[in-house]
């Protein structure tokens, strides 16, 4: 991942003042709270902030998208660009979608970025409704049979 355009490295630590924060990738030990339970798991390579001369360590919204990411893929949920690609293989806009699978637009709009990760009854219901027509044709546009 390339550094973040927004600050220049190395930059200046806010713990012991001294220009030694750069960015690096590390193994990190990740512990999530998501749908009611504590998930843990390895992260390879989490990309942070990090000072060189003292070792605080900081984290950023590009740093929790990695590490949402990477509890997806740990949980075997959908990622953003899966839903997105699944639906636009279908010609379903999301709205439609939204509407089919009995979900607000706006919730579908946040798992589509990756600002919410779906809990595990709507990534099932997702991805049956992704997978397979029968389950299309009952959950039909108004929501009725």
């Amino acid at each position: 991942m390339p550094a973040s355009k927004s600050l220049p490295y190395p930059r200046c630590c806010v713990e012991c003042e001294k220009e030694s924060v750069v960015r690096l990738a590390i193994p990190y030990n990740a512990e999530v709270k998501h749908d009611g339970k504590l998930h843990s798991f390895l992260i390879p390579e989490l990309h942070i902030d990090k000072c060189t001369n003292c070792g605080e360590e900081y984290f950023s919204s590009e740093t929790d998208g990695e590490i949402s990411k990477e509890l997806r893929v740990h949980l075997s949920f959908l990622q953003p660009e899966e839903i997105r690609a699944k639906l636009n293989a279908l010609g379903i806009n999301q709205s439609d979608f939204a509407n089919r699978i009995g979900v607000a637009k706006e919730s579908v709009s946040r798992w589509m970025t990756g600002a919410v990760i779906q809990n595990r009854a709507m990534d099932n219901l997702m991805r049956l409704f992704l997978g397979l027509e029968s389950v299309r044709n009952v959950l039909t546009a108004n929501g009725h049979r």
